[in-house]
């Protein structure tokens, strides 16, 4: 069968959703896939010799530092094709996206997914867990306040100064249009916030809230800048972010953490590790351009898949 691979349309969406059986919808895809560069969409689709879309590949391409070396990763999103025409197709649509970027990766993957990923180069490194918290619903226990604040923003269309005094750390430098892309989510109340110390903005944080019925509501830390080695820093804006989630009456929280010093603080903030909800990393470095990074020193939030949305 002879398959085409073009980039998608908006005319292509309505065939894209059906691939989905109802498990999607149309406000979902066109936000996941929406070119926040300009017009159009990042992603491309798969045709049969009918002109027949049996299969989609989004994808995200974002950078990312460690040292003095700046690198674009590029992570797949709606990855999927028709079951009668697994195989080639899915292949032929993964290829399209692997010459993009300097490395690829994935966060979490399926069943087929993971048979498909050795074939193509991407190896498993680790679990990315999730870390989640239980705050009281009547009483906000007081904290030591510092230097540090949390100040509610529209949007990200402002500059700061990422805290990379920090050697080896892997991290996300997002553009401003991917940070305002991820707090247009549709799908869930999203608020921003700059990080500030004495004044002075060092970072920023994503947050989503989730509705289940009218009294139970669930949150999710989906980006935090990398804020270095200071313990304080991480401290004080994870109690910051926890008295929002008071304030907001939600009281199920999850943050997902990979860093090691992000991971202490969360547990001195009373945090505890979820054994069961966690995302595999798989890493596509067979271009050569990662330099070894040590398991602790990779800083990844959800900030760098279409995750954040999702199972909260």
């Amino acid at each position: 069968m002879k398959i085409e691979i073009r980039r998608t349309t908006k005319s292509d969406l309505t065939s894209v959703l059906s691939l989905y059986d109802g498990k999607k919808s149309m406000d979902e895809i066109s936000w996941v896939l929406k070119d926040f560069y300009g017009e159009g969409f990042r992603s491309f689709v798969a045709l049969n010799d009918k002109n027949t879309i049996i299969g989609h590949i989004g994808y995200i391409i974002s950078k990312y530092c460690i040292n003095d070396l700046v690198f674009n990763g590029m992570h797949n999103m709606m990855w999927i094709v028709n079951e009668e025409a697994r195989g080639s197709a899915g292949l032929k649509l993964f290829s399209k996206n692997v010459k993009m970027g300097d490395f690829g990766f994935a966060i979490g993957a399926s069943k087929f997914t993971k048979k498909i990923f050795p074939l193509v180069k991407y190896q498993y490194h680790f679990d990315i867990f999730q870390y989640y918290k239980l705050i009281n619903p009547i009483f906000f226990p007081k904290f030591k306040r510092g230097s540090v604040s949390i100040q509610k923003v529209q949007n990200f269309n402002f500059s700061f100064d990422y805290q990379n005094n920090s050697r080896n750390v892997f991290y996300n430098l997002p553009s401003k249009e991917h940070l305002n892309w991820i707090l247009d989510c549709p799908l869930v109340q999203t608020t921003g916030f700059k990080i500030k110390e004495n004044g002075k903005t060092i970072g920023i944080v994503i947050v989503y809230i989730k509705t289940r019925s009218q009294f139970i509501r669930t949150g999710r830390v989906v980006h935090i800048s990398f804020l270095g080695e200071d313990e304080n820093k991480w401290t004080q804006t994870i109690n910051l972010i926890n008295k929002y989630f008071f304030e907001r009456k939600c009281y199920l929280v999850f943050f997902p953490a990979s860093y090691s010093k992000l991971v202490d603080e969360l547990l001195k903030c009373g945090y505890k590790k979820s054994s069961y909800i966690s995302k595999p990393l798989y890493i596509d470095n067979s271009k050569n351009n990662l330099p070894k990074i040590k398991k602790d020193n990779f800083h990844l939030t959800f900030l760098e898949s279409d995750l954040g949305y999702r199972n909260f």
